[in-house]
């Protein structure tokens, strides 16, 4: 007689794999052998959220951990996002996710939004050496971010609201044993000057591995670009985020350009995603745009502000240069209505183009292959699934 007792262990554990959530609770609650075999996938990813913390005491996977220390080889990920508690309740649970972290030995990733709880959890992030990527509240105190130094063999890093303590150690702390890093992203900094900049750019010396390179900025100066050179080797994927900049140009135009020269000159043999967002004023030229197209060999998605309203004929033969952009958005802030028939053209006009966003607006191309025929032409059709 078959039974899940007889079968395998690795089939079960493979079975698993494929659920998540209810459906794995459900198996696990089947008999021991399925219980047994969902438990590395049911503490794989544990956190905690506003939903968690109003019932802590009775859904805390960390709690569960700490009665259980053997459960904590399974985790592989902690996830803790922004809530409150008050009182004794707070204190029991900084324990008990302390507690998770130091017996979590194959801990891969850390993700956390307080920087009230990190400066209580960092300390206990240096004995893992299985660490790899590592996403916190940036806005720290000076004692807490010297914690930062001991974090090593890094491969992606994610700091939300960086506080000057931590900018002034970012190239410290990956020069001291992050060789490794793939990923930087900087997300919401207050103010992207001279000094932050140049910390960034310094990083890159000791990043030959980095493929990934993400700036955020609520506040940019002009001037700390004139002597910026971005010099990382290999970088595939750049997106730059402004929300407000200080400078005495009348438009934002001439910013842009010498923004688009800093960041594709160095880089334009790897680049796949260029993204600029939030220059209001800012819309890119089409000369600049088809040197982007033309120069750029492996680029498979831009977004940048253009403006395609009433622009279509010549931004469809600005971007016909590149062969392999998939994904074209406009980050311009306009609110003028783009009709479907220039959209067809660029299409036409773009072979390789199989994505336009635009004002919250997608459209996609969509290929059908009747039966007859595996590539029949005339059979494209343009789909604008929000309108």
């Amino acid at each position: 007689m078959v039974s899940a007792d007889n079968i395998n262990l690795d089939c079960l554990g493979a079975i698993c794999a494929y659920l998540s959530g209810p459906d794995l609770v459900a198996v696990s609650l089947t008999s021991r052998s399925f219980l047994v075999a969902a438990t590395p996938h049911l503490y794989r990813t544990i956190g905690c959220n506003s939903i968690h913390s109003v019932q802590y005491k009775y859904l805390s996977l960390f709690e569960t951990i700490q009665r259980h220390p053997q459960l904590a080889l399974h985790v592989r990920e902690i996830d803790l996002q922004v809530f409150k508690l008050v009182g004794t309740i707070r204190k029991q649970f900084l324990k008990s996710c302390r507690n998770t972290i130091e017996n979590s030995i194959g801990l891969e990733s850390f993700s956390c939004e307080s920087s009230e709880f990190l400066d209580y959890l960092l300390p206990s992030l240096k004995k893992l050496r299985q660490l790899r990527t590592i996403r916190i509240s940036g806005n720290l105190e000076d004692n807490p971010a010297q914690h930062l130094l001991c974090l090593t063999g890094l491969r992606e890093i994610s700091l939300n609201s960086a506080s000057w303590n931590v900018t002034d150690q970012l190239p410290k702390w990956i020069r001291s044993g992050n060789s490794t890093l793939t990923t930087l992203c900087l997300f919401q900094l207050e103010s992207l000057n001279e000094g932050i900049l140049k910390d960034v750019l310094q990083t890159s010396q000791y990043t030959p591995n980095i493929k990934s390179l993400g700036l955020s900025c609520l506040k940019m100066s002009s001037n700390s670009l004139v002597d910026s050179n971005f010099t990382f080797s290999d970088i595939q994927h750049l997106a730059v985020q402004f929300w407000e900049i200080n400078t005495f140009m009348t438009e934002n135009v001439s910013f842009l350009n010498l923004l688009l020269k800093l960041l594709v000159g160095s880089h334009r043999s790897s680049l796949r995603t260029l993204a600029i967002e939030g220059l209001s004023r800012a819309v890119m030229d089409i000369d600049r745009l088809s040197f982007i197209a033309r120069d750029c060999r492996k680029l498979e998605k831009l977004t940048i502000p253009i403006s395609i309203s009433k622009r279509s004929e010549p931004l469809g033969v600005a971007l016909s240069s590149s062969a392999t952009l998939r994904t074209f958005k406009d980050s311009a802030l306009r609110n003028v209505m783009v009709k479907n028939q220039e959209i067809i053209h660029i299409m036409n006009t773009v072979p390789s183009l199989e994505t336009i966003e635009e004002n919250h607006r997608v459209w996609t191309r969509n290929i059908r292959y009747p039966s007859s025929s595996p590539r029949s032409k005339g059979n494209n059709w343009y789909r604008n699934p929000i309108e």
